[in-house]
């Protein structure tokens, strides 16, 4: 009963809305003042409210002799254009708590959204914020579906954890048909997802095609939390890991 409510628990602060019906993000606030800095050099900012959207990369190589520092690099891109970030230290130590540094060698990519809004009027504060983009949702029958082939649901609290693929080639004479292909894996076990149109729906939306060929890889977790009382509904996620 106990691990039941905890994951039910979890489940409702991770998912109070149905994903179903469109992609959605979790993010993580980051130190703006850096971020909004270099994104100026890129996009100036001309009236009181200001946002930008763009790729954030983030290095750091730990010297594994004396002197024992590190080399620390952060750089954005917004329409096409790169800068680099001056002073990445409270940067890279928010993304750390994202994905942990486990060597001397340490990256991470991630899309990013920043906005200043200033007052127009006394006493002409301003608001800035940074998010980075550390997860998606996606359409959750096809993929729990396709999991429980793999691994049955034998309660009301069901997760699994694996490794999602999906392909789409997309004839480039008449008819223009396209081949869809979204297989998942679990422990070394494979199960086919019978009807992935609307995930590889989903998935363009973080990764465009960018010719006839078009494939998406990541890892997810799938989890189904079935209440115990009236009207015993069930709260179903797929979310994928983007940046780990």
């Amino acid at each position: 009963m106990r691990s039941y409510l905890s994951a039910l628990s979890l489940a409702l602060m991770v998912s109070t809305t149905s994903y179903a019906q469109g992609l959605s993000y979790e993010t993580r606030a980051v130190d703006a003042s850096e971020i909004l800095d270099a994104a100026r050099e890129i996009q100036t900012q001309t009236g009181p409210a200001y946002l930008v959207n763009g790729v954030i990369s983030c290095s750091e190589f730990a010297k594994e002799f004396p002197p024992y520092g590190a080399d620390s690099d952060c750089q954005l891109t917004v329409n096409n254009e790169t800068r680099a970030i001056e002073k990445p230290e409270k940067l890279l130590t928010a993304l750390k708590q994202i994905k942990p540094m486990t060597g001397p060698a340490y990256s991470f990519d991630a899309n990013f959204s920043a906005s200043s809004i200033s007052q127009e009027v006394p006493p002409y504060q301003v608001n800035d914020k940074a998010e980075i983009i550390v997860a998606a949702y996606i359409p959750t029958k096809e993929i729990l579906a396709a999991s429980r082939k793999i691994q049955a649901q034998t309660g009301p609290a069901y997760l699994v954890q694996g490794r999602l693929n999906c392909t789409q080639i997309t004839r480039e004479v008449p008819p223009y048909e396209s081949e869809q292909n979204c297989q998942l894996t679990l422990e070394n076990y494979s199960a086919q997802v019978e009807d992935p149109s609307e995930i590889l729906k989903a998935l363009q939306q973080i990764k465009a095609p960018s010719g006839p060929y078009y494939s998406f890889e990541a890892d997810f977790t799938a989890s189904s939390i079935t209440a115990m009382f009236p009207p015993y509904q069930a709260i179903e996620t797929v979310k994928l890991a983007l940046f780990k």
